[in-house]
């Protein structure tokens, strides 16, 4: 039988700590995949009246590559938040907001604010 001598234990404890590093950053690197896309969004909510003619809100889209609103495309701070203004037109308006990630997933949220005049 062989014995376990103190080189192999440091050979075996080497190759364990090596496929332990390599697997946790594999994971680590599939969050976006696994997760995929985080939205928080403020300062709209469907269903909103207002009495103002310009619209202020923005948010966080956590793994996303593009967000587009209503067609324009609205760019993302390196840690994902953004901010747009819309000018509402008298009654019901819809804003449209999609965010794709790097794998082309796409999330979509729609919005209906009221501006009363």
């Amino acid at each position: 039988m062989s014995q376990l001598t103190a080189k192999k234990i440091v050979r075996y404890g080497s190759i364990s700590l090596i496929v332990v590093i390599v697997l946790g950053y594999g994971i680590w690197q599939s969050r976006d995949l696994l997760f995929g896309i985080r939205t928080s969004i403020t300062g709209i909510s469907d269903g909103l009246s207002t009495d103002k003619p310009i619209l202020t809100f923005g948010g966080n889209a956590y793994h996303a590559n593009t967000l587009v609103i209503n067609g324009r495309t609205i760019p993302l701070t390196g840690d994902g938040s953004w901010q747009d203004t819309i000018a509402l037109l008298p009654g019901y308006n819809t804003i449209d907001i999609q965010i794709t990630d790097r794998f082309k997933r796409t999330t979509e949220k729609i919005y209906r604010v009221y501006y009363k005049k």
